[in-house]
């Protein structure tokens, strides 16, 4: 009998730890105030429930926040280094670049840049008005806070990630600039990609020799290039070892290198047919400690 209870506890939690889905809440107004005056002491039980507890959002919050006083960064740093413990935390940023992607893909821009076509007429009607507010609200959906806080954070992951944007030259959203302040489309996934990988990797990003004074500059294609070579090197290996399974792992350079099994299990969603081979085991066992303890009586 305690062998079977055991087992089962065995069983019950492991299949518990492999299927708890990431939580990317993010954390309330009143949670914040209650454990904030914790970390400021440098009590950081709450990052370490986090982990355990796959509470990724909360985590995301600290590492994205502006941080500058020596306490700041201590907080900073201990969500940053939990947060990388969490398997496919890049996977909200993955999803909130598609949603963008999405919301403003039917944004046009007039061809001398003065306006976003739909708002160029005043509204006459309280319809049209929302029309264009609606329009207004859409076209400044970029994907820039995305990346940032993938290259702010520096994880394994969050380097795999960027490296699956490099091919991905879709500009999302509009930005204004110019010396007329016009409008113009956002800049594209891959040059974001590159931008943020370069922060993230100081230097071990492999193009250093190709940045400008003005940062990427024309050299975006020769940049992109020179990365893949350098994911497909031995000096990406501590980078891409293991690679954690999200809806863009499949997008890396090269053949993939060897996938995360606790990744993969980790992302996939629950199955009830992946649970039968455990039920026929907890069966089995009973079945055994019903005999066994039949045998006893009888002895």
């Amino acid at each position: 009998m305690k062998w079977s209870l055991q087992l089962f506890y065995l069983l019950y939690f492991s299949q518990t730890a492999w299927t708890q889905e990431i939580n990317f809440d993010v954390p309330e107004y009143t949670r914040r105030k209650e454990i904030y005056p914790l970390l400021q002491q440098g009590d950081f039980a709450v990052f370490d429930r986090a982990v355990q507890e796959k509470e990724a959002g909360l985590l995301w919050f600290y590492v994205t926040a502006s941080h500058g006083t020596p306490e700041e960064n201590r907080i900073f740093e201990y969500a940053r280094k939990s947060l990388s413990m969490i398997p496919g935390h890049t996977q909200i940023m993955i999803d909130r670049i598609e949603q963008h992607a999405l919301t403003t893909k039917d944004i046009r821009i007039s061809a001398d840049h003065k306006y976003i076509v739909g708002t160029e007429i005043p509204a006459d009607t309280e319809e049209q008005l929302k029309v264009i507010e609606d329009i207004d609200m859409r076209c400044r959906q970029t994907v820039e806070r995305e990346f940032i806080a993938m290259g702010k954070l520096g994880s394994p992951e969050c380097i795999q990630t960027l490296m699956t944007y490099l091919d991905d030259d879709r500009q999302i959203g509009v930005r204004t600039g110019g010396s007329s302040g016009g409008f113009y489309a956002a800049d594209s996934n891959n040059r974001n990609a590159v931008d943020k990988l370069a922060r993230a990797l100081g230097p071990e990003f492999p193009a250093l020799d190709l940045m400008t004074v003005h940062g990427i500059g024309m050299n975006l294609s020769p940049m992109c290039d020179r990365l893949k070579k350098w994911w497909l090197s031995d000096a990406s290996k501590r980078w891409r070892t293991p690679v954690v399974k999200t809806t863009r792992s499949h997008m890396l350079p090269g053949v993939m290198p060897e996938t995360s099994l606790l990744s993969q299990i980790h992302l996939e969603p629950p199955s009830r047919t992946a649970l039968w081979p455990i039920l026929v085991i907890l069966s089995l066992a009973t079945l055994a400690s019903v005999f066994g303890f039949a045998k006893l009586r009888r002895g």
